[in-house]
Parts: C-alpha cells; structure tokens; sequence
C-alpha cells in the first residue's frame, strides 16, 4: 500500500538505476558494492510486469516482507497457533520490518530467504520430505545470490547442524 509515497533514499535510487538500465537493454554485470544478481533479475521482471515507477520499484521488498509473515504459518507444529499469529503479528507491527519490507535494498531479500531456508530446514528434520528440503536448499541458493554476507549466515547454521549432529553421536554412544 502506497509504496511510492516517500522519496527514494541513495540506495534505492542508485539499486533501481541500476535495474532501469539492465531493463532498457542495458546488461547485467555483477559488481560487489551492488551485491549478486538476485534483485536485479526479479526486479527486471516486475518492471516487464507492472511498467517503471517508484512504485513497481518497491513491489519486491514489500512482496518479500509479506512472505515473511506468511511463511510463519509453517512453524505451526513448532509453536503452535497462537504463537504463529503472534510471531506474524510482531512481524506486522515491527517497525524495523514495516520500514525494511518498503526499502529497496538487499534487507529484505537476505532476511526473507534466511528465514524460509531456516523453517523448511527445521520442518525437514522434523519429517524429512523432500520437498521441504529442495525448498529450504532452493532458500538457501537464492539467499547466496542477493548478498556476500549469506556466507556468515551458512556458516552459522552448519555450525548449529554440526554441533546438533556430534551431540547425537555423543549420546547415541
């Protein structure tokens, strides 16, 4: 809802500079003060979609924020109804949310992918199925193509399954 309201601060303006000119014909070229190619690509495709603006140029934090909260309805088995609709209605009334899921910039994206990587991993490990194992795997991929720091965020979630796998060995034996 009205995203195009507030002016564009330097890194929206210079990330949807970027993605104009990638889709007036211009080429996508990595470069590492942009970070990876994720939102340019998708940020192409809503421009084909829903025409050049301030707004259409805001659609996919937004989208992203929204999927945020919807996501949490997967960790139902872990938490519980009601504390799916608490933890989405703190994502909802987050002031730091609200803002970042109206922000085009890397936040959102790297957030967003994190966060679904880490439920459908939880949700495999609970009931291995493989398709929340592609979707965590397929999370975890895109999060590594929107910005460098997915390394730390991988590290630290293999840090967290290694420690999980040697203390079950321990006490397996």
């Amino acid at each position: 809802y009205d995203l195009a309201s507030k002016p564009f601060h330097h890194d929206e303006s210079l990330y949807t500079t970027y993605c104009w000119r990638f889709f007036k014909g211009g080429g996508y070229q990595y470069d590492p003060m942009m970070h990876g190619p994720f939102m340019f690509h998708f940020q192409v495709l809503l421009f084909f979609l829903f025409g050049v603006g301030d707004f259409s140029a805001r659609i996919s934090p937004a989208l992203l924020g929204s999927l945020m909260v919807a996501s949490t309805y997967y960790l139902k088995d872990f938490i519980g109804k009601s504390g799916v609709l608490v933890i989405a209605l703190l994502f909802t009334l987050s002031p730091t949310h609200l803002y970042f899921s109206r922000f085009m910039r890397e936040d959102m994206p790297v957030a967003c992918f994190t966060y679904i990587g880490v439920i459908f991993a939880l949700l495999y490990f609970r009931t291995p199925r493989r398709k929340h194992l592609y979707l965590s795997a397929a999370s975890f991929a895109l999060m590594f193509c929107v910005k460098e720091n997915a390394y730390m965020h991988a590290f630290i979630f293999v840090t967290f399954l290694a420690s999980k796998t040697i203390e079950a060995i321990f006490v397996a034996a």
